[in-house]
């Protein structure tokens, strides 16, 4: 075997190679960014609720657990109705909660809370009590609406959430932060892999981008396929959250393929410069 071919196989199996690490840190930042500070994590839970199938799935959880533990005290410090009992069809409570649950300034408070407990487990933020009380009054206001029935002395009354990170307790901001490294590390060397594939290849500067090109389509196609498939296939892994498991998959992977769309066109965009750069050398 000639020491060209030698040298070809190498960096066709080092940019192939680097490819499939590169794709992995794409997958890695776009995962680590949803949590990577209580800013992303207050973005994340915002976003997370301007989708109307994962508000579907709050609604309906929040209603059941009404449901199942009754609405409360009544107005006058008596005991309410033991259990939450719906005359309008519960659908119809759930859509409208669910609606309600679109309005920005609930939106901006669940994503406020979500970033005091991730400031407290993961930061190491002092404890404080954290009041969930404007989020659960909007829903049983919803719910009253919704449906007559309910009574419109019945209301919640939830006790401040007292979160405590215990000394015994995984320090997570350890792991973040372990992630967040591993996460530029793959970057980093899959971009050095395809550092050298290009030095080690023997070809002309407008070939290497082609093949630089077909990889990284070949791979971005791969990975898209990939995502849809586990798109489809974990939502089918539980017929108890079947609906849950399909709204958190749906915001998940949305943002990785929009990653794998534009850089299948990246791709497809170097393939044809490379294309058109090497027939116009060979004509001059």
């Amino acid at each position: 075997m000639s020491s060209h071919r030698i040298r070809r196989t190498i960096a066709s199996i080092l940019g192939g190679l680097g490819i499939a690490i590169f794709l992995l840190g794409v997958i890695a930042t776009v995962l680590i960014g949803f949590v990577s500070s209580s800013g992303h994590v207050e973005s994340t839970v915002t976003s997370a609720l301007s989708q109307s199938d994962i508000r579907l799935v709050i609604a309906d959880e929040l209603i059941k657990k009404l449901e199942e533990a009754g609405g409360g005290e009544g107005t006058d410090g008596g005991q309410a109705d033991e259990r939450l009992i719906l005359q309008t069809p519960r659908d119809v409570v759930v859509q409208a909660v669910a609606d309600k649950l679109n309005e920005e300034a609930l939106q901006k408070f669940a994503g406020s809370v979500a970033a005091k407990v991730y400031a407290i487990y993961v930061d190491d933020a002092v404890s404080t009590p954290i009041d969930v009380m404007p989020l659960a009054n909007a829903a049983m206001d919803t719910i009253k609406i919704a449906d007559p029935s309910v009574s419109a002395d019945e209301m919640l009354t939830i006790d401040p959430l007292s979160i405590e990170k215990k000394s015994d307790d995984i320090n997570i901001g350890d792991l973040r932060d372990t992630a967040k490294t591993f996460v530029w590390l793959f970057l980093i060397l899959g971009l050095a892999l395809q550092g050298a594939a290009w030095l080690l290849g023997i070809a002309t500067p407008w070939q290497k981008i082609r093949r630089l090109g077909i990889r990284l389509f070949i791979g971005s196609v791969a990975l898209g396929v990939v995502v849809l498939v586990a798109r489809n296939r974990i939502p089918q892994s539980s017929d108890d959250n079947r609906d849950a498991l399909k709204a958190v998959t749906q915001f998940i992977t949305s943002p990785i393929m929009t990653r794998v769309v534009l850089l299948t066109v990246l791709g497809l965009v170097l393939i044809a410069a490379g294309m058109i750069g090497h027939r116009k050398a060979k004509t001059d």
